[in-house]
C-alpha cells in the first residue's frame, strides 16, 4: 500500500480519505504509516482539513496519531540508544 503517494498538490491518500470523511480509511492508512502531518500546497493537513469539516472523530484519530508520532520521534532522538535533550 503507498501511503506517502503525494498528487500534483501535495495532497496524500490521509488527505483524500479525510477531506471526503472516510474514518475507517483513515485509521487504515494511519496503521500503515501514513504521515498525518502532511502538507499539502494548499498548506493544509489532514487535521486542519478534518476540523474545518467538522469530523470530529476523524480529528481525534489524527490527534493520536499525532501523539504517536511526536512520542517515537522523541525516543529516537538519542544515539546508542540514549535519549538527549539539548537546551540553548
Amino acid at each position: 500500500m503507498i501511503v506517502a503517494f503525494h498528487n500534483q498538490l501535495d495532497m496524500t491518500p490521509l488527505h483524500w480519505a479525510v477531506e471526503k470523511g472516510h474514518e475507517e480509511c483513515v485509521r487504515v492508512l494511519l496503521f500503515y504509516g501514513a504521515k498525518p502531518n502532511s502538507i499539502s500546497r494548499f498548506n493544509k493537513t489532514p487535521l486542519s482539513i478534518a476540523m474545518e469539516m467538522n469530523w470530529t472523530d476523524i480529528v481525534h484519530e489524527l490527534q493520536k496519531a499525532n501523539v504517536l508520532e511526536a512520542t517515537l520521534s522523541i525516543q529516537n532522538l538519542g544515539t546508542n540508544g540514549k535519549n538527549q535533550f539539548y537546551f540553548l
